[in-house]
C-alpha cells in the first residue's frame, strides 16, 4: 500500500518553494535598484568633478592687455611656440592641415594626445614616417621636463 504524504507536508514543501521564489524576484529587484543607483551616483560624481575642475582650471585668455586683444596665458594647452606667436589665423590653419594631410595614398588622419611626451612623440614620428598624417596635441605641463618636450616638439617640427 502506497502512502500518501500528509497535507501539512505538501503546503510546507508548497510554501518553501514560493518563499524561495520570492526570495529569487526580490534579490532581482534590488540588483536592478542598486545597479541604477551605481548609475546615478556614477554620473553625479562625474559632473561634480567637472564642474571643480572647470571652476579651478585656469582661463585661457587674458583680457587685461592694453590693446584690448586677447593673448594665450603661458600655461596653454595648444603650444603657441609652435606656430610662432599666437594660436589662429590663417598662417595657423595652414600649418595644421599641412601636418595633418596624409602623404600616402591610404594614409590616415591621426590625432595624438601629448605627442610632446616620450610615448606620443614616437608614435607621431612613427606615424609621419609611415605616411600618415598626424595632428598632435599636448599641454606642456611641468609633469615632466617641459625642456624635453620642446626638443621633441622641434624634432617633430622637422619630419
Amino acid at each position: 500500500m502506497v502512502m500518501a504524504s500528509s497535507p501539512d507536508t505538501n503546503k510546507t514543501i508548497k510554501l518553501e518553494r514560493y518563499n524561495s521564489y520570492l526570495r529569487r524576484v526580490n534579490s532581482t529587484k534590488l540588483i536592478n535598484a542598486s545597479s541604477k543607483l551605481l548609475f546615478r551616483v556614477t554620473l553625479l560624481v562625474a559632473l561634480v568633478l567637472i564642474f571643480f575642475f572647470t571652476l579651478n582650471y585656469p582661463p585661457l585668455f587674458s583680457s587685461n592687455d592694453q590693446n584690448g586683444s586677447h593673448r594665450l596665458h603661458n600655461t596653454n594647452f595648444l603650444s603657441s611656440a609652435f606656430y610662432g606667436g599666437g594660436v589662429g589665423g590663417t598662417a595657423w590653419e595652414k600649418q595644421v592641415r599641412h601636418c595633418s594631410t596624409p602623404k600616402r595614398p591610404n594614409g590616415m588622419s591621426v590625432l595624438v594626445t601629448g605627442a610632446a611626451g616620450f610615448i606620443g612623440s614616437h608614435c607621431s614620428l612613427a606615424l609621419k614616417k609611415r605616411g600618415d598624417g598626424v595632428l598632435g596635441l599636448d599641454n606642456f605641463n611641468s609633469y615632466y621636463d617641459p625642456s624635453l618636450k620642446r626638443a621633441r616638439q622641434a624634432m617633430l617640427k622637422k619630419h
